[in-house]
Order: structure tokens, then C-alpha cells, then sequence
């Protein structure tokens, strides 16, 4: 009876301990179960997300700003370009320049340029070099020049506003020019001594004195009387400007003297260029005379031009008469 209750109990024992362990077994089950369960309801939560993503990634743009030298892509659901510059990081100057303008609505891939500008002032001192003129000199010998007076540099203050676009200048804008000193012009004597003294009109020398002018000249000089004998039988008398002809309107090149400019022609005196020719070509003048044996005696000789004045009016004499008043 001893020994079949011990075993009895044994018995008993293992039964117990392997009721024990299913229950162990069965509660493990219970959790994985209730793990998968969680893993799968996140899983469809997520995959449940997934076309709102998509759906979010159509709508939206990705735009590249280029700034500074660099480029940089931003991605907005949507707006302006203003709103690109703003998602960007960059700041705008006032006068900066952007492309394609901020109100302009961002289309995916666009590419916008901002360009800086800057605008300054300059201020700085300017030389200004005297004018050049030229005067006949009847007592140096011809082909010599000399100083008259060597003239004086001019000082002139100047205001510039620069335009800068990314650090190089695109525009000087000349605001104020102040002439703080005038210059005083250059004059240069030109020897004609060879010539002999009745260069002017009818005769003498001007009572005035030999004249100034912006510029000399030597040319080949022709003569002509506007008659018949060297005109043709149909010549009017009337020259391409409209005027008469007469001593002292003279017939030039307009490529090289401009019609309506004064001059002043040695060994003939005072002029205007008011006509052409078919053979007064480059440095060629033809001269008009009164008589066809004035013409005749005049032949064909070298001599100085000098411009006295142009057409827009810029007078040698009158212009270094203001200069030396002030």
C-alpha cells in the first residue's frame, strides 16, 4: 500500500507540472498572438498612409534658386516665387532683381535667378586738357610751329552713380560735373612767312590780326569763276548749299570739311565751305574767284586751311574770347 501511494504521488507530481507548463505554453501563445495582432494593425495603418504621401508628393513642386553662386532646390506644396525665396533663406536687397518675377505662380523644375544689384556713388576729380588752336604766324617761316601759350589744365569735380549686378559694374551714370577750374586753351603759331603779305581780302592783312581756329589744314587749292567759261554755258551761279556763287564761298570735300564750316585760306582769306565738285575729292578746295583771270592767276598751289569755326556753331575766336574773360 506504501509503495503504490509514493507512486501514486509521483504520478500526481508530473501530471501537475505538465499542466502547469501547457498553461505556461498557452498564455506565451496568447501574447504572440496578441504581438502579430499590433504589428499587422500598425502595418495597415502605415500602408493605409502611404497613397496620402503619394498623393501629397503630386501636388507639390520642387524649384532650384540660384543666388550668389550657388543653387539650391526647395520643395513647396505650391505658391509664388516669393515664396520659394522665402522657404529658400534668401533675403532680398531693395534693389535686387529677381527672374521670373515674385508673384509669378512655382511650376515643378523651375529655375529662378536672383540677381544683386547694387547702386553706389562716386565721387572724384577729373583733369580736364586744354582746347588746341592754331594761328598763322607770318614771322616763322613756313612749316615751323611755335607756342603761342601753352594753355592750363582744368580740375573738375565729378559724380558718378555705378550699377553693380553680382559684384560687376553694368553702368556709370555721370550725376554732376562741376567745373571747379576752367582750362585755358593751347595756341600754336604756324609759320607762313614764304607767303607774302596780301593774304587777306583784297590786300592787306586783317585789321584784327591774323585769326585763330580750331584746326589746320593743308590742301590742294583749285580756282574757279562761276560763268560760263568754267562752269558751262547752263551755269545759275548758284552753289549745292543754295547760295550765290562769290569770292569767298569756296567748294570743299564734305567728308573732310563739313558744308557751312568758316575757314580761313592763306594767300585767299575769309570763307565759308558752301559747295562741292565732282573733282574736289579728299583734300582738295576750289576756290572762287570774281573774275575768270583772278581764277587764271590763282592757278593751282598747296595751302593752309585753317577751321575758324563749325557748322553747330562752335567759333574758335568767340570761344577763347569767353575763356579768357573769366
Amino acid at each position: 500500500m506504501l509503495k503504490f501511494g509514493a507512486a501514486s504521488g509521483m504520478v500526481l507530481t508530473v501530471m501537475l507540472s505538465l499542466l502547469a507548463m501547457l498553461a505556461a505554453m498557452d498564455a506565451s501563445n496568447e501574447k504572440s498572438k496578441e504581438c502579430t495582432n499590433q504589428k499587422s494593425a500598425m502595418a495597415k495603418r502605415v500602408i493605409g498612409e502611404l497613397p496620402q504621401l503619394e498623393a501629397q508628393n503630386e501636388k507639390g513642386v520642387t524649384v532650384f534658386v540660384v543666388a550668389d553662386g550657388e543653387r539650391r532646390a526647395v520643395w513647396l506644396p505650391d505658391g509664388t516665387v516669393k515664396d520659394a525665396i522665402e522657404a529658400g533663406g534668401i533675403t532680398l536687397a531693395p534693389h535686387d532683381r529677381v527672374k521670373p518675377p515674385l508673384n509669378v505662380k512655382l511650376k515643378d523644375g523651375m529655375s529662378i535667378v536672383v540677381e544683386r544689384v547694387r547702386i553706389t556713388e562716386e565721387r572724384q576729380w577729373e583733369f580736364i586738357q586744354p582746347t588746341t588752336l592754331f594761328q598763322f604766324d607770318s614771322s616763322l617761316p613756313s612749316g615751323r610751329t611755335r607756342i603761342v601759350s601753352p594753355g592750363e589744365v582744368g580740375l573738375a569735380e565729378v559724380v558718378t552713380r555705378v550699377y553693380r549686378k553680382d559684384g560687376k559694374v553694368t553702368l556709370r551714370q555721370v550725376l554732376l560735373r562741376n567745373v571747379v577750374k576752367e582750362p585755358k586753351p593751347a595756341i600754336i603759331g604756324v609759320g607762313i612767312k614764304q607767303t607774302p603779305t596780301r593774304i587777306a581780302y583784297r590786300g592787306a592783312l586783317p585789321s584784327r590780326g591774323l585769326p585763330i581756329g580750331i584746326r589746320v589744314m593743308t590742301m590742294i587749292a583749285t580756282a574757279y569763276h562761276p560763268g560760263p567759261r568754267d562752269c558751262g554755258k547752263y551755269a545759275d551761279g548758284l552753289t549745292a548749299t543754295g547760295i550765290r556763287a562769290r569770292r569767298g564761298v569756296v567748294a570743299v570735300d564734305p567728308r573732310v570739311i563739313r558744308l557751312g564750316t568758316r575757314l580761313y585760306v592763306e594767300g585767299y582769306g575769309y570763307a565759308i565751305a558752301a559747295d562741292t565738285g565732282g573733282a574736289i575729292k579728299g583734300n582738295r578746295i576750289d576756290l572762287c574767284f570774281d573774275t575768270y583771270e583772278e581764277a587764271v592767276r590763282w592757278g593751282i598751289r598747296p595751302v593752309r586751311v585753317l577751321i575758324l569755326s563749325l557748322p553747330d556753331g562752335t567759333d574758335a575766336n568767340e570761344w577763347l574770347k569767353k575763356q579768357y574773360e573769366k
